[in-house]
């Protein structure tokens, strides 16, 4: 499944399937997180979703906006979820575009704080009374601490620590389920 909010954009994207693209299989960040949730356990649980993002690149666009002044024109998901966040009641009811509430230009360049955003994960099963989801947010390490390049399929290096995970078991609170 594919989500945007730009329709030309995602036509672009879709368009470039059949290239020859890299394939993010081979990211040693991706292979962290897949270790992660491989010790979980969730690669032998059922779940319908299974999410990878490098949140250092996901971040940027947003960031850079922020220091630019531009925030509230926004056209990624990231952003317009903050100016919805954000605006007042009068901004929310006029046209949608808000003024941006503190200076971003004093904001460092982006490759100043970007070891701050590491790689995430996030997956989602389906329960009797609604959907699960967890996920997490991994401390951004250097290749050499991740360790080189494998196939996904060889699994982790070393066994990955067991991690509790049953869902059947949290309590259902409104940030753990979603009517659906």
């Amino acid at each position: 499944m594919f989500v945007g909010t730009d329709l030309n954009y995602l036509k672009v994207i879709l368009d470039r399937l059949d290239a020859d693209l890299p394939s993010v299989t081979g990211d040693a960040e991706y292979k962290e997180v897949n270790r992660i949730f491989a010790g979980m356990g969730i690669t032998d649980k059922p779940h319908f979703f299974q999410f990878f993002a490098k949140t250092d690149e996901t971040i940027r666009p947003t960031y850079e906006l922020i220091r630019q002044g531009k925030m509230m024109q926004s056209q990624a998901i990231l952003g317009k979820a903050i100016n919805a966040l954000v605006a007042s009641d009068d901004e929310k009811g006029g046209s949608g575009v808000r003024r941006q509430v503190f200076d971003g230009s004093k904001l460092p360049e982006f490759d100043l704080v970007r070891n701050y955003f590491g790689p995430s994960g996030i997956y989602g099963a389906s329960r009797d009374d609604g959907y699960f989801f967890k996920g997490f947010l991994l401390e951004k390490k250097a290749e050499s601490e991740i360790g080189p390049a494998r196939k996904v399929e060889d699994g982790p290096k070393e066994e990955p620590a067991k991690v509790e995970d049953k869902p059947d078991d949290e309590p259902k609170t409104d940030e753990s389920k979603e009517e659906g």
